[in-house]
């Protein structure tokens, strides 16, 4: 049976497909097809029911549609950055990501007004920007890249969608540039994982279950990064690891349940 979804469990939704997938990159594609099917699921209502008022419709195509479209962008940029991300040395990896930010910036800087307008909660022009009666107006430097609907799109929804997500990349790839320098810092304390790498992976996702990490508003991806560069060790395909977890007839949390009997081994032997 098909997993119905909508805009308000959406972020719930992209966090099981992260669990459950066996790579990013699967995820990131889960993620893109179940924003468009959101998507498309939202333009069939819009065209069937249409809106009571015209302040319904300014809502739907500033808050309610930028949902599913900016997630859609985000991951999309996060897929196509990722699979050209350099395998090589950190210097050109350091510059491949300036060389982004420098492009998101640009893209601030070009609309800068509509930016401004955004960032401090203006109205004024949202009847312009967010009704489909204006869509003639849309900027012109994205239109040879987005097909817009008149069924389905303002002026400047798509331009909304792109900025929402541009902004969220940025902290992706700023967050990626603090990952090369902490991952220096950290090598210097010379700890080695000594256990299996499967244990470190049932150990981060039960951090991640448990929401003991920034009460759970945190990806598996960067838990794993931030213990790969603590370890400096590679863990491996840590989604599959999990997938295979989940297949295990018993024991399922092997490792957890080691911590918890060595745990109380040394405070018997303390007591003794």
């Amino acid at each position: 049976m098909e997993r119905i979804i909508d805009v308000t469990n959406l972020e719930s939704e992209i966090i099981r497909i992260e669990t459950e997938c066996c790579d990013k990159f699967e995820a990131y594609q889960k993620t893109i097809k179940t924003c468009r099917k959101l998507l498309s699921d939202l333009k069939k209502k819009v065209i069937a029911k249409g809106f009571m008022c015209e302040k319904d419709e300014v809502y739907f195509f500033k808050v309610t549609k930028q949902v599913p479209l900016s997630i859609l962008i985000y991951y999309s940029e996060v897929y196509s950055f990722e699979m050209r991300f350099p395998n090589t040395v950190i210097k050109v990896q350091e510059m491949y990501i300036q060389k982004k930010i420098k492009e998101l910036n640009k893209f601030f800087n070009d609309n800068i007004d509509f930016v401004h307008y955004m960032k401090i909660n203006q109205d004024h022009f949202d009847v312009r920007y967010f009704t489909r009666k204006f869509l003639e107006y849309s900027p012109q430097h994205y239109n040879s890249h987005y097909i817009l609907d008149p069924l389905f799109n303002t002026s400047h929804d798509v331009l909304l969608g792109k900025f929402i997500a541009s902004e969220r990349m940025i902290i992706y790839l700023k967050n990626k540039l603090r990952n090369f320098k902490t991952s220096f810092a950290l090598q210097n304390y010379n700890l080695k994982w000594t256990s299996s790498k499967v244990s470190l992976t049932e150990l981060i996702y039960a951090l991640h279950s448990a929401r003991a990490i920034n009460n759970g508003n945190i990806s598996i991806k960067h838990i794993a990064d931030v213990f790969q560069s603590l370890f400096n060790l590679e863990i491996g395909d840590y989604y599959r690891s999990f997938s295979e977890m989940k297949l295990r007839k018993k024991d399922r949390t092997k490792f957890l349940n080691e911590l918890s009997i060595a745990m109380i081994n040394n405070m018997e032997n303390f007591e003794s």
